[in-house]
């Protein structure tokens, strides 16, 4: 099991926002962690990221308390982020790819070799040698994407991966997601609004809403008419045509 979750509990200031979550994720699946603004989905990223620490349950990874492991170690196993770059920050991608290395203290030519094999897996050899201020949205989530996936984590933890694309870069970023499980064997968790995504790309999905765990399971049982209403408050027919393509529909 490479994520156990048990009867989180975490609380902001004095406000409980998770309580009662629990979940787990085998190791080389992708689990959508679903629900409408407020959710408490990057709450339960960072939680599990060790940012946030819970009051109530407890989290595993990989069999182990999350707690249990030293800082230096859980983080070269778990791997957060949000795929976000600060404003007017002008890095080549060459060199972000590189900075992402730092704390691990590999060789030159671990480093270069891990470049080389990013670059391609994700196919931004082209963009090497650009600033990141100049790529196009879909690029540059692609290279954030990329600057974790170096680090050769075993848990991955994104953070709205897919927010402010257009539908064709969404789709991309979730078929490249989609392939890291199945070609490296990384588990992720995807924090994500977007029903579709979750439904066309996700093995298993955690529905939040407001602090609470709604439904969680394979993607194809829980994404239910019945569980959509109920969080987001609309009608929605989900049904698959012959190539197993997930098709929306109100009602």
């Amino acid at each position: 099991m490479a994520i156990e979750v048990v009867n989180l509990g975490v609380k902001l200031g004095k406000t409980m926002v998770l309580h009662g979550i629990s979940f787990s994720v085998n190791e080389g699946e992708l689990c959508a962690i679903l629900g409408p603004n407020g959710a408490g989905k990057t709450t339960l990223l960072r939680t599990i990221a060790r940012f946030i620490k819970p009051i109530e349950g407890y989290i595993k990874i990989l069999g182990r308390s999350a707690y249990s492991y030293p800082r230096h170690e859980f983080y070269r196993l778990v791997a957060y982020s949000a795929l976000e770059v600060p404003h007017g920050f002008r890095i080549l991608v060459r060199d972000l790819l590189e900075a992402s290395l730092y704390n691990l203290r590999l060789h030159r030519e671990e480093i270069e070799s891990r470049i080389e094999w990013v670059a391609n897996l994700m196919d931004i050899e082209k963009l090497l040698y650009r600033r990141i201020d100049t790529l196009s949205s879909g690029e540059l989530q692609r290279v954030i994407l990329a600057s974790t996936v170096i680090r050769k984590p075993r848990i991955l933890l994104l953070d709205e991966p897919t927010a402010h694309l257009d539908v064709r870069y969404q789709l991309e970023i979730g078929s490249t997601i989609k392939t890291l499980t199945k070609s490296l064997g990384i588990t992720i968790l995807m924090a994500t609004h977007d029903i579709r995504i979750a439904a066309e790309f996700s093995d298993v999905t955690l529905v939040l809403n407001q602090g609470e765990q709604i439904a969680f399971g394979k993607s194809y049982d829980v994404l239910r008419n019945d569980v959509l209403e109920r969080v987001y408050g609309v009608k929605v027919h989900i049904f698959r045509d012959p190539k197993g393509t997930a098709v929306f529909t109100s009602l």
